[in-house]
């Protein structure tokens, strides 16, 4: 019951993050909306139903998360197995490619030492150059490597969460992308935006995943420089720039900023305080006095009559969802690392134990 529970879960996850990334979106243009006639005649239409009716709504749309889930799942195992990118990716760990997966299992084994000399295996592996035959071998080849190394299910259990995570949390980040293109159209067709902030915020995403594939598994020492220093965290660094920018333009908020001397005074405490501690902390005070800047230079850069007319709730929803794509990606990106070095330890205790039940074999039979 329990696991059928579970399961019920993992496959309405995404559905629910379509719908709450949605809600969220929703309610934090809300809060900072500069025009609240949109939100006027949407509460109005609430107002105007009885109780039992939004109750009834509010169920229906939260059971609308399973089925719209399996459906987002779909898409996701698409991306993931057969679309035209998921052999050898797109911007991981936007979409890690299949072939870049098995090499990291494998690490420093090639696929042909899992045959063992077997012919029946080497068949397997040899029925086509296509990256899904591979894994149609590997996934019950892994099967019975952890079921080799179980004594009690803990490490099969163990697989199966890391799995787990790794799918939920890559079909959970589709959701959130399906909430807040869906938040975009809601308000370019309530006629609160035009049509072209999906390219803006398209962009500003776009930037981000590309910062964040400089931090995958295999660009670990691909780093971009910046003056000659190697850049640690490049899309935090690009994220908090952009906080920082709305935060110091945005009209709404210069009561926080009327003062400017006093910022500059706290960046460069930050700064020589940084210089005198670990290289970790250092960086993130790097990442403040930079972001500082920046948001001061456009500031003073940007007439004040685009900073009044800009559309700051939008640019809100961009940054929400760029700290939450920066989020889910990272923790799926661990959570990959954690995969395959799990199945790596395994494979090649696997190897070795298969070794030596082989020589133990022939020196029976030489007995």
């Amino acid at each position: 019951m329990n696991k059928n529970f579970d399961t019920f879960l993992r496959w309405g996850m995404p559905g629910w993050s379509a719908i709450m990334g949605f809600l969220i979106f929703v309610l934090t243009d809300y809060f900072s909306a500069n025009d609240s006639t949109m939100y006027d005649k949407i509460n109005s239409a609430f107002a105007s139903q009885g109780l039992w009716q939004l109750t009834v709504a509010a169920l229906l749309v939260a059971g609308a998360g399973v089925p719209l889930g399996f459906i987002i799942y779909q898409i996701y195992f698409y991306l993931r197995w057969n679309s035209p990118v998921s052999e050898d990716g797109l911007l991981p760990p936007l979409v890690v490619g299949r072939r870049a997966e098995l090499d990291d299992t494998l690490h420093t084994l090639k696929i042909k030492d899992l045959a063992f000399k077997e012919k029946w295996r080497d068949e397997l592996l040899s029925e086509g150059e296509d990256h899904r035959t591979t894994w149609f071998y590997m996934d019950p080849f892994l099967v019975d490597t952890l079921i080799q190394a179980d004594k009690d299910g803990t490490v099969y259990d163990r697989h199966s969460y890391l799995m787990n995570m790794l799918h939920t949390l890559g079909a959970s980040h589709l959701g959130i992308v399906i909430g807040y293109v869906s938040y975009l159209l809601f308000k370019w067709r309530m006629e609160q935006s035009p049509l072209w902030w999906l390219v803006v915020a398209f962009g500003v995403i776009l930037v981000v995943i590309i910062l964040l594939s400089k931090e995958d598994l295999r660009n670990r020492n691909k780093k971009p420089n910046l003056f000659g220093m190697q850049i640690m965290y490049p899309a935090e660094l690009f994220i908090a720039s952009l906080v920082l920018v709305y935060l110091v333009n945005n009209p709404a908020l210069n009561i926080l900023f009327r003062y400017q001397l006093p910022w500059f005074i706290c960046a460069g405490i930050a700064l020589l305080w940084g210089i005198s501690v670990k290289s970790g902390r250092r960086f993130l005070m790097v990442i403040f006095v930079f972001a500082t800047i920046c948001a001061y230079v456009i500031k003073f850069l940007i007439p004040p009559s685009i900073q009044i007319n800009a559309n700051w709730p939008v640019m809100l929803s961009i940054l929400l969802f760029c700290i939450l794509t920066l989020i889910f990606l990272k923790n799926r990106q661990n959570t990959r690392e954690q995969l395959v070095t799990f199945e790596y330890y395994y494979v090649q205790k696997y190897i070795v134990d298969y070794q030596k039940s082989k020589k133990n074999q022939v020196s029976q039979t030489a007995k």
